[in-house]
């Protein structure tokens, strides 16, 4: 079966070149989730070990008081933090918890402290 390397580069073949499907050589495994024939699993999208929760409420609200309270827009928290706009809308909205390097950006261009930010969060 063909490998997509030369043949100096020879190496054991993926799951889905075992499987009749094209192999894909700058990657590990075919774009697809899931397990293949051998039963072999695929890595998937999810961290493995971390435990999911929902976006934390308290913070976006702390997050809109904050930026209100600043007197700017989403749109200028954006440009003065560097976080995307659609990341900021969605911590607002409880869609999404931002990363820590996020909180800080957001928390240094509010002029704020990440503390103040994640106040009265049990």
């Amino acid at each position: 079966m063909w490998s997509g390397l030369p043949a100096s580069d020879a190496r054991p073949l993926s799951c889905a070149a075992r499987n009749g499907l094209r192999a894909w050589p700058n990657r590990a495994h075919p774009p697809a989730y899931g397990v293949c024939a051998t039963g072999a699993g695929w890595r998937s999208r999810k961290t493995r070990g971390v435990v999911s929760h929902e976006p934390l409420p308290q913070l976006a609200a702390n997050l809109r008081a904050a930026r209100e309270a600043a007197g700017i827009s989403q749109v200028a928290l954006s440009r003065i933090s560097g976080v995307d706009l659609s990341h900021i809308n969605k911590i607002e909205n409880t869609r999404r918890d931002p990363t820590t390097n996020m909180l800080l950006r957001l928390a240094r261009a509010l002029g704020t402290t990440p503390a103040d930010l994640l106040r009265d969060i049990e």
